[in-house]
């Protein structure tokens, strides 16, 4: 190995890292300073072993846990390892010994465990700041991470409240008050040291110490202004947005922080059923009654504003959206309100070299699914009970032409529709039409320009169409004289 490649790689030479940082340790005035943690040497010691830190991960399905440090640090003892956790370590491990700065947005593998080759110039002292909604386990990524950084024998400084400021390193595990001097801060620590900050109520951003140490630093907070003041003061900094749980993970995630993972060994998905048993048999119709009543005269809290929209990466890590929670809802009723009135409509074809096409729409219906032989006249519209929303959103039967026009409503990039749907409304009749199943048009309303459309036109549909819902473009139906 050239002496370029062995200086790309120190930073996994273990040994290499044990001696920088023992040297700048013991050198240091910081090292007669510092408290003694010894609640956390036990753990730290059995990550940075390469022949026991697998003792401290598990799995749960397709998911792997780990033990974080003990609650003195963080007080979630089991912690599920999020695919965007690991995307987001891979993505700040590359940081850190590339130099990168963006990143595609991708879904993190089920266990990460190769690390990139460092660039000759590593390491780098990025800033990150991982954000996104409260409650999807930010905070709990800084103890992957810690572990992450234990195992590869970097030095770490953590730091989760206003007053302390813990350190990991080779010699063991201290603790220093925030108010500690830059300097003698600096000169306590090697080169592949990460700074490790967790935003909350009593620390807003990233204190002036830590900042003023130029190591790389990750930051997780709340989408919060307040939270990002110290960003001004550096041009390496870098927002870095996760994705929210999906349900599967938040049911794990629970399970695991309420009962352990002694409890993953059992039926835990029927614990969430006994609990919701419980308290449906409690409810009657007048306990009902008083909570919609109540719910009623509830006012918005700005501190809940999360639960309303929710923060998304975009295509790339440092790029974000915002999506209402409740988008496909207020497109559906938009819709409903919208689409049954007097008016004309401009639809696509899903074949591009087919013309666009006005759909005409006259009168309107909040009848039920009845279709009688009185209603005669074309493009009546009709929409489902609950029951069958799954499958149609809303049809128009033509009795004269014994066609039905039928709506799905999307905000998704690609749309698909269960045969169920088709089938359903392939069994309804007009009394002119009893023996004749009738042709089916499907409309997609869809608020993405570019949604694709379903395939399976040959068996189920007539024709498809694509109605783009932003502005509601409308035609003027021409008139002869």
């Amino acid at each position: 190995m050239s002496s370029d490649s062995a200086a790309s790689h120190w930073l996994y030479d273990i040994q290499a890292l044990d001696d920088e940082d023992a040297y700048a340790w013991k050198s240091s005035e910081l090292a007669d300073e510092a408290k003694p943690f010894r609640q956390q040497e036990a753990y730290m010691r059995k990550a940075r072993d390469p022949k026991r830190s697998h003792e401290l991960y598990g799995t749960v399905g397709t998911y792997s846990t780990f033990e974080s440090p003990p609650p003195q640090v963080f007080d979630t003892p089991t912690v599920l390892i999020r695919r965007e956790y690991e995307a987001a370590w891979r993505d700040m491990e590359m940081a850190f010994v590339t130099g990168q700065k963006a990143f595609m947005t991708t879904e993190g593998p089920d266990r990460y465990e190769n690390h990139p080759t460092p660039n000759p110039k590593a390491p780098y002292a990025g800033a990150f700041t991982i954000l996104g909604h409260p409650g999807i386990g930010k905070t709990i990524f800084l103890s992957l991470a810690l572990l992450r950084c234990l195992e590869r024998h970097w030095t770490v400084l953590l730091q989760l409240d206003a007053d302390n400021i813990y350190i990991f390193n080779s010699i063991g595990v201290f603790l220093v008050k925030a108010s500690i001097p830059t300097s003698l801060l600096s000169s306590a620590l090697p080169r592949a040291t990460w700074c490790l900050v967790d935003s909350n109520s009593s620390l807003k951003e990233v204190p002036h110490t830590i900042l003023g140490l130029r190591n790389f630093v990750i930051q997780t907070a709340s989408p919060r202004v307040e939270r990002f003041s110290w960003t001004k003061k550096t041009a390496a900094h870098v927002y870095y947005v996760i994705h929210p749980m999906p349900l599967e993970e938040a049911l794990l995630a629970c399970v695991l922080h309420k009962f352990g993972a002694v409890a993953m060994g059992v039926d835990w998905e029927a614990l969430h059923a006994v609990t919701l048993q419980l308290a449906l048999d409690g409810l009657d119709y007048a306990k009902l009654r008083q909570v919609i009543h109540q719910t009623r005269q509830l006012q918005m809290d700005e501190d809940i504003s999360h639960q309303i929209f929710m923060v998304l990466p975009g295509d790339q890590r440092f790029r974000w959206r915002v999506d209402i929670v409740s988008e496909h809802t207020s497109l559906e009723d938009r819709v409903h309100d919208v689409l049954p009135k007097s008016q004309s409509w401009l639809i696509g074809h899903d074949d591009a070299s087919v013309a666009n096409h006005g759909m005409h729409i006259y009168g309107g219906s909040s009848n039920t699914l009845a279709i009688k032989p009185v209603d005669r006249s074309a493009g009546k519209n009709y929409r489902p009970r609950a029951a069958n929303e799954p499958t149609i959103d809303s049809f128009i039967y033509n009795p004269q032409d014994n066609v039905i026009t039928a709506f799905q409503i999307t905000v998704s990039e690609r749309h698909s529709l269960k045969a169920a749907g088709p089938e359903w409304l392939k069994r309804l009749r007009s009394e002119q039409h009893k023996q004749i199943e009738p042709a089916i048009d499907l409309v997609v309303v869809s608020s993405n320009a570019e949604v694709q459309l379903p395939g399976a036109k040959k068996t189920a549909f007539r024709d498809i169409y694509h109605l783009h819902i932003v502005g509601f473009p409308k035609i003027e139906p021409s008139t002869n004289r």
